[in-house]
């Protein structure tokens, strides 16, 4: 709550005309239920939510972020917006997130933890990236299998990247636009594609220009020609390059396993994730490579963007929805999750600067005074009535 103090007192003195502070500056009460005596079990809950919080732990093969590397990623990218003066107003937000909450369980023992603020970021800020990616997984991995279930002898599930020569700086609002306008011209001219989920990226090169490529899953019923494809690809969009109009543009095909689950969801995953690696893995690996003499020189972080380059990047992908669904995927409802209710809260969750972790609280234990103990008591009732004779007034205590 220390960080969300400092982020009102801020607030306050930029908007001193404003009456109501804005909902990520007010967390909601939740009052912490202590342990019983019967329920020491629970205290196990505080070590679950501990790895859960500050471990890596591997997903689909491979180990993921943890939370406490994810924290370093945004207060890093808030210290170098702050550096350049851009975005004051999103800067609070990415310093206050999910830094303090509260962990508890559901009747049926499952792991809950609730944060005080979220910054809702989910271009700069990793952990919404990852809800929003989970989020979408979610809405269409199961449709996916159903649709090829139905027939499975001719419908597969394809992925592909799609790409185009590097956009130069100050054309890339433009060319985000027009490369979702092609490859939906393109789809009309392939029947056999009956859907599609796509996502865009959009990352700065070594070289300063855009890198705009294109992540698909493709629902396809029949023959699909990936030869075809890509060269129908070149020929509708190559006179928007003309310096490059001679060379194909790659694109990258690759076929799921039929009815593979896990394969899909793997998939799923790679097409919507983190638009830009901006700092961790990305930043310190090139930092690493360019110390040393002819290394390879890999693209730079985020936070190592000029500031022109960074506003240019975000003024493109404000008001532009970057993942898109066509055909029998497009407009397939969310699952809508019910209300968790009967959620214990068992105790408090806060970020530590010092150790880079997060720290949990133990839970507490409800404890009867030793004064109200009814064990005590007949105890004591006992030691009065059977009291030697001639030993004097019972002291207060047995």
């Amino acid at each position: 709550t220390a960080y969300l103090s400092r982020a009102r007192v801020d607030w306050m003195a930029a908007h001193p005309f404003k009456e109501f502070l804005p909902d990520w500056l007010q967390p909601p009460a939740r009052q912490v239920q202590p342990l019983g005596l019967a329920d020491l079990e629970g205290l196990k809950l505080r070590a679950v939510v501990d790895d859960k919080l500050n471990q890596a732990h591997e997903s689909l093969g491979r180990f993921k972020t943890t939370r406490k590397q994810r924290r370093r990623i945004e207060h890093e990218l808030a210290d170098y917006l702050e550096e350049n003066h851009l975005l004051a107003d999103i800067v609070p937000k990415l310093r206050c997130c999910r830094m303090s909450g509260h962990y508890g369980e559901t009747p049926d023992g499952a792991v809950v933890i609730a944060w005080d603020s979220k910054c809702g970021q989910a271009r700069l800020c990793p952990d919404e990236s990852r809800v929003e990616q989970r989020r979408l997984v979610r809405r269409y991995k199961d449709p996916a299998l159903a649709w090829v279930k139905k027939n499975p002898y001719t419908r597969r599930i394809q992925k592909l990247v799609v790409t185009w020569p590097n956009v130069a700086a100050g054309e890339l609002a433009r060319f985000k636009r027009r490369m979702f306008l092609d490859l939906a011209a393109l789809r009309k001219q392939f029947p056999c594609i009956k859907g599609a989920l796509v996502t865009q990226e959009d990352p700065l090169s070594a070289r300063g220009d855009w890198n705009l490529h294109l992540n698909a899953v493709l629902l396809v019923d029949g023959r699909f020609e990936w030869t075809d494809f890509r060269a129908a690809w070149h020929k509708l969009t190559a006179h928007h390059f003309p310096e490059c109009a001679a060379a194909d543009f790659q694109i990258d095909f690759k076929a799921l396993p039929r009815g593979s689950d896990r394969a899909l969801e793997a998939a799923l995953m790679e097409c919507i994730k983190y638009p830009v690696k901006h700092v961790t893995a990305k930043a310190d690996a090139a930092r690493k490579r360019d110390a040393d003499a002819g290394a390879e020189h890999l693209a730079p972080g985020m936070v190592d963007w000029p500031p022109d380059l960074f506003m240019e990047w975000h003024e493109a992908g404000r008001r532009f929805r970057r993942t898109r669904s066509y055909g029998v995927l497009f407009r397939i409802e969310e699952p809508v999750e019910g209300p968790r209710d009967g959620i214990t809260w068992r105790g408090r969750i806060w970020w530590e600067a010092r150790g880079s972790s997060y720290a949990v609280e133990v839970p507490a234990v409800d404890l009867i005074q030793g004064d109200k103990s009814t064990a005590w008591r007949g105890k004591h009732d006992h030691f009065l009535n059977n009291r030697p004779p001639g030993s004097g007034p019972p002291s207060a205590t047995p």
